[in-house]
């Protein structure tokens, strides 16, 4: 843990001359505490100017995290729980547009407020989907006033930055080069889509930020006070072991949290041969329906006792089980920070790369 938080790239495999420091998100919390009131700035005048609907451009990570906050937390999940006026947010993934462009159609335009996540590779994909919800807000609106219905998230020097200022975007939140765009559930990409959904995101890195102090180097001496560090070395240890298959159990509302730990560790810890495959949404069979390669991670919310018999009879039967408990939805900011690092940490013993560009194989993501 000590060698993570000084960012030593040695403890994993090189996939890139020289590898490429990816381990800004260990930081990133301290970083958007300060930025918490901007956002809600930013919320509310988009709330005075009339928005109603916003539509996220962007690569999957992002998509999967901004629908964890509107399924979550956003309207019309979590009513009760938002302290804040909220929009309603649909996603266009850049890899694929169609069915974005029909999204458009259903949308008042006037109305809507446009997030173009072009983060480092996707620029190309993300102006295509630009372009053309631009064109169109612009024969509503007229082009002098169409860019205010945009917002960039991009990095600072990228040119995808140049364009969003020349079309007078409302807004630029510039991402961390050294964030991977799988870890990006505690930087802008994540927080302003939960920000216009209501999340209070100050609550929410709060307990990011006491995950995160769980997990620094001085815990690292003490394995069972550090939970990532923990939870890394039982998935590393037991793929090793052959139980390379993690199945998430969760409660109902963390079904959107399931997929996003899925997405995470088949796109990080996936490769040729070896890996992690997450399984995720399957129903809890009886001990003997499972064969010796699985490992069990129960993701408890508090006051849901829908599937502690279940999991207690998996413990019982001899399966490996780990119970993260969540004491309500806001502890979701801890988890992103839990599995980030978990996921490094596994990445580490499994000696796989967790940070590269590799294709999905062995450990694709399954929803059955």
């Amino acid at each position: 843990m000590q060698r993570l938080w000084t960012h030593d790239q040695t403890l994993w495999p090189a996939v890139e001359l020289p590898n490429r420091d990816r381990l800004g998100w260990l930081h990133s919390i301290d970083i958007l505490s300060d930025s918490a009131g901007r956002l809600q700035t930013f919320v509310q005048g988009v709330l005075a100017d009339g928005f109603t609907n916003v539509l996220l451009i962007g690569p999957q990570s992002t998509c999967l995290t901004a629908e964890l906050f509107h399924k979550t937390f956003g309207k019309p999940a979590q009513l009760s729980i938002l302290p804040f006026p909220y929009l309603t947010l649909a996603v266009a993934g850049i890899t694929d547009l169609d069915p974005a462009y029909s999204l458009g159609a259903e949308y008042d335009l006037a109305n809507t407020l446009f997030i173009v996540d072009a983060q480092s590779g996707s620029e190309d994909a993300a102006m295509a989907g630009f372009e053309h919800f631009y064109w169109q807000v612009a024969d509503v609106l007229g082009s002098e006033q169409a860019g205010q219905s945009f917002v960039a998230i991009t990095a600072h020097d990228g040119p995808f930055a140049a364009t969003a200022a020349h079309y007078g975007f409302r807004e630029r939140f510039f991402t961390d080069p050294l964030i991977n765009g799988r870890f990006t559930a505690l930087s802008y990409s994540g927080l302003l889509p939960a920000a216009l959904v209501g999340v209070d995101v100050h609550k929410l890195l709060e307990r990011a930020a006491g995950m995160a102090a769980n997990s620094d180097s001085c815990t690292g001496r003490h394995l069972f006070s550090n939970q990532a560090a923990h939870l890394g070395a039982i998935m590393g240890t037991l793929a090793i072991a052959g139980r390379n298959k993690v199945t998430l159990l969760n409660s109902l509302a963390l079904n959107s949290l399931s997929a996003w730990i899925a997405h995470l560790l088949s796109a990080s810890l996936g490769q040729s041969g070896k890996g992690i495959m997450p399984i995720f949404a399957e129903a809890i069979a009886a001990p003997r329906a499972y064969r010796d390669d699985r490992l069990f991670v129960h993701l408890r919310l508090a006051g849901d006792k829908t599937q502690d018999t279940a999991v207690a009879d998996l413990a019982a039967a001899g399966h490996p089980v780990v119970t993260l408990k969540l004491q309500d939805l806001y502890d979701v900011g801890g988890q992103f920070f839990l599995w980030q690092t978990a996921t490094a940490v596994a990445g580490h013993i499994l000696n796989i790369n967790p940070f590269a560009q590799h294709p999905v194989s062995m450990a694709r993501m399954y929803a059955l």
